[in-house]
C-alpha cells in the first residue's frame, strides 16, 4: 500500500481491467461532471497536483477496493486458482494397468488321438493278414520271439522318442544297444545283475558326454549323438569275435510278455506324462525357436536328462538282446536300428521339431512295424530295415508336419490398442453475486450494456 488512495484507486482499476471488470468513467471528462460539487471539491484539495491527479473522488464517494473479482489476471487470484486446481481429484494414469502373463495354450490332443486310431486299425489289419498267412508266427515260441523284438525295438523307439520331445534327438541309440549287448555278454560271467547295472552306468556315461557337448556348445544333438554313435562303432569292431553270454544266465523268453508289457507300459507312461502342460513345455523347452545356436538355458536341463535316460533305455535294450540270442557279433553296428527306432517314433506322432506326441502312438507304431515285418516275410517278401525305416521315416515326417499344423494351439487375437481418456480439467464456475454494486449504489451491469459514459452525457447535456 502506498497511502495515495489515487495510486491505489488506479491499481484496482487495472486489476479489474485484467479480470474482466470494466467500469468506464469516460463521463468524468464532460463539462457538466466538471461542474458538479464533487469534482470541485476534490479538486480544491488536490490544487497542487497535476490535471491527472485532479481528476479523482473523495474516498468516501468512490470505493477504492472490495470489488468482486471473477478470479483472472491478478497474482493473488492467480494463486486462489492454483488453490482450486490443487483441490481436484488427480488424473487418472494414462499407462496401461499391468497385465499378467496369459498361461500357454494347451496343445490339440485331438490330432494324436485321430491318427492313433489310425494306428491301431492299421496294425490290427497288418496282424489279421499275418495271422491268415502264418498262424503259427502268432503261437508258442515264435510269438515270445514276436514279443521280446517288439520289446526290444519299444525300447530303443521310447528312447528315441524321448529325445526328440526335447528336441534333441538321439543317434547314438542303436550303436549303443549293440556296444551294451557286447559289453554284458563279454563281462556276463561277473553276475547278471551287477553285469547289467554296469552297462546301464556306463550307458549313462555316454548320455552325460553327449549332453555336456549339445548343452554347453549349442550344437545339434543329431550331430553330436551321431558323433558318440560311430565312435562306438568303432569300439565294437575292435572286437575280432562275436561274445557269447555266460552258459544257464537267464532265458527272456519265459517272460517275454511282461517285457512286451513292460515296454507297452513304459510308452503310455511317457505319453501320460506329456499330457501334463507344465511337464510337456518344459521337456519341449529346448526346441529352437529363432537362432538355432542360442537355446533357452531352461530348456538344458530337461535335454540333458532326456539324452541320459534315452542311453539308458537303449542299454537296457542290449541286455535284453544278448539275453535273447545269447551271442553278440562284432558285424552289427546298430544304425540300422537308429533309423528304425526314429522311424517308429515319428509314425507314431512324436513330432520331429519336438515336444509335441501323442499317448500310445509309439506302441502302436513299433507293433505294426515288427508285424509288417514278420507279414513280409511269411509272404516270401523279406524286406531289409533299412527299407522298412525309410518308409516309416517318411510317413513320419508327414505325419509330424500334420501334427504341427493341426495341434498348433489356436493364437488369441491381439487386444485391440485403447486410446489414452483425455482428461479435460473445468473450473468449476464461480457464481457473481447479483447484488454488487460500485459508487452510487449501482447494480451489477452485463458486459454488453450501454456504456455509462453515453448514459452520462446524455444526462447531463440535458441541462
Amino acid at each position: 500500500m502506498t497511502g495515495d488512495p489515487i495510486r491505489e484507486y488506479r491499481a484496482s482499476k487495472w486489476q479489474r481491467a485484467e479480470a474482466g471488470v470494466t467500469y468506464d468513467d469516460g463521463y468524468r471528462d464532460s463539462p457538466a461532471f466538471r461542474d458538479s460539487v464533487a469534482y470541485r471539491e476534490t479538486v480544491g484539495k488536490h490544487s497542487d497536483e497535476d490535471e491527472t491527479t485532479q481528476r479523482s473522488f473523495l474516498p468516501g464517494s468512490y470505493p477504492v477496493s472490495g470489488y468482486p473479482s471473477n478470479g483472472y489476471g491478478t497474482e493473488t487470484t492467480l494463486g486462489l486458482r492454483e488453490q482450486e486446481y490443487e483441490t481436484l481429484p488427480p488424473a487418472p494414469s494414462q499407462e496401461p494397468a499391468p497385465v499378467a502373463p496369459a498361461r500357454p495354450a494347451r496343445d490339440r490332443l485331438g490330432v494324436h488321438f485321430g491318427w492313433e486310431l489310425v494306428l491301431l486299425l492299421a496294425a490290427g489289419a497288418v496282424g489279421f493278414l499275418l495271422w491268415r498267412a502264418d498262424s503259427d508266427v502268432l503261437r508258442g515260441r515264435s510269438l515270445e520271439a514276436l514279443y521280446i523284438q517288439a520289446a526290444i525295438v519299444g525300447a530303443v523307439a521310447v528312447g528315441m522318442g524321448l529325445s526328440l520331445r526335447a528336441a534333441v534327438p538321439n543317434l547314438a541309440l542303436g550303436p549303443i544297444v549293440f556296444a551294451a549287448a557286447m559289453f554284458f555278454a563279454e563281462n556276463s560271467g561277473r553276475g547278471v545283475l551287477v553285469t547289467a547295472g554296469v552297462t546301464a552306468l556306463l550307458a549313462a556315461a555316454a548320455g552325460v558326454a553327449i549332453a555336456i557337448v549339445v548343452t554347453a556348445f549349442h550344437v545339434p544333438s543329431w550331430a553330436a549323438s551321431l558323433g558318440a554313435g560311430l565312435g562306438l562303432i568303432v569300439w565294437i569292431q575292435d572286437h575280432r569275435t562275436a561274445e557269447a553270454v555266460v552258459s544257464g544266465a537267464y532265458d527272456p523268453r519265459d517272460h517275454a510278455v511282461y517285457f512286451f508289457g513292460g515296454f507297452v507300459a513304459l510308452s503310455v507312461l511317457g505319453g501320460v506324462l506329456g499330457l501334463i502342460g507344465g511337464l510337456r513345455r518344459a521337456t519341449g523347452r529346448y526346441r529352437p525357436t529363432g537362432d538355432p545356436s542360442l537355446r533357452g538355458g531352461g530348456g538344458a536341463v530337461p535335454a540333458a536328462l532326456a539324452l541320459i535316460a534315452s542311453s539308458v533305455f537303449a542299454a537296457a535294450a542290449g541286455v535284453l538282446l544278448a539275453l535273447n540270442n545269447r551271442e553278440v557279433a562284432p558285424t552289427e553296428n546298430g544304425i540300422g536300428l537308429t533309423v528304425l527306432a526314429l522311424g517308429a517314433a515319428l509314425l507314431g506322432g512324436t513330432s520331429i521339431f519336438g515336444r509335441r506326441g501323442g499317448l500310445f502312438g509309439t506302441a502302436l507304431a513299433v507293433s505294426g512295424l515288427v508285424l509288417l515285418s514278420h507279414y513280409l516275410a511269411a509272404e516270401k517278401r523279406g524286406i531289409s530295415v533299412f527299407a522298412l525305416a525309410a518308409i516309416a521315416i517318411g510317413v513320419g515326417l508327414l505325419v509330424s508336419r500334420m501334427v504341427e499344423a493341426l495341434g498348433r494351439p489356436k493364437e488369441a487375437p491381439a487386444p485391440a490398442p485403447v486410446p489414452a481418456a483425455e482428461v479435460e480439467y473445468e473450473p468449476p464456475p464461480l457464481e457473481i453475486p447479483p447484488d454488487v454494486t460500485y459508487a452510487g449504489q449501482r447494480p451489477w451491469e452485463p458486459e454488453d450494456a450501454p456504456r455509462p459514459a453515453e448514459r452520462w452525457d446524455e444526462r447531463w447535456a440535458s441541462h
